[in-house]
């Protein structure tokens, strides 16, 4: 039985992740989690957001404007990280999560085990940003 739980982990592949958060008062440093993006070192990465802001405007007073904004800004988010095929590491993940300066920031990039990357992607985007009915916007 032991052999078999290290054939699997020998099959899973070292990655990384990084949640998306929106944090609108960065002097309260309250925020909500709208993305993800994960990293397959050396081979692949996937950045998507949710398209339900539920929670946000739930934890935030936000006028029909500033949803607007959220969402042109989650979009811009989308196309900077589309333009950007070139980061496949971490230290380039890091980097760029150092980088973030407005009301949309990222964590610090942590370790994942994943063994297939899309499905791995949806299962992480569920856990840590939406409900299982929400869209994920790609």
């Amino acid at each position: 039985m032991i052999r078999d739980e290290e054939e699997i982990q020998e099959m899973a592949e070292r990655a990384f992740y990084s949640i998306i958060q929106y944090c609108p008062d960065a002097f309260r440093a309250e925020s909500v989690n709208v993305g993800l993006v994960l990293l397959e070192e050396k081979q692949q990465n996937k950045c998507g957001v949710t398209t339900d802001l539920s929670r946000v405007t739930k934890l935030f007073d936000m006028t029909s404007d500033d949803l607007v904004n959220l969402r042109v800004s989650l979009q811009g988010f989308l196309n900077q990280f589309e333009y950007s095929p070139e980061m496949l590491t971490e230290a380039e993940l890091t980097h760029f999560v150092n980088t973030r300066a407005n009301d949309l920031r990222m964590t610090q990039p942590r370790l994942a085990k994943i063994k297939d990357f899309n499905v791995d992607f949806e299962r992480l985007f569920r856990q840590l940003v939406d409900d299982p009915k929400a869209q994920i916007l790609k």
